[in-house]
């Protein structure tokens, strides 16, 4: 996926990521994808990219940033509001 189709990232509408899964996240970035299942059909699984060419920016949705403002590099480099 080249830069004119990077993905805006809405992570934690379901989750407190920066609260409770902060290093998951950043196993997940390392990794360069996460897995979700699909909330209509459970047994569906979706696959996401999170490599930096193909992540134009996160957005978190948290009352509690204090995780990230002192954010580590993948996370830096990506990009990032609250």
């Amino acid at each position: 996926m080249g830069a004119d189709q990077a993905k805006i990232i809405s992570a934690s509408r379901r989750r407190d990521i920066p609260t409770f899964y902060a290093p998951w996240l950043m196993n997940r970035i390392r990794a360069g994808h996460c897995v979700y299942p699909n909330p209509f059909a459970p047994t569906r699984f979706h696959r996401v990219s999170l490599h930096r060419e193909d992540v134009l920016r996160f957005v978190f949705w948290t009352r509690h940033p204090a995780p990230f403002l002192l954010p580590p590099p993948e996370l830096d480099q990506a990009g990032y509001v609250f």
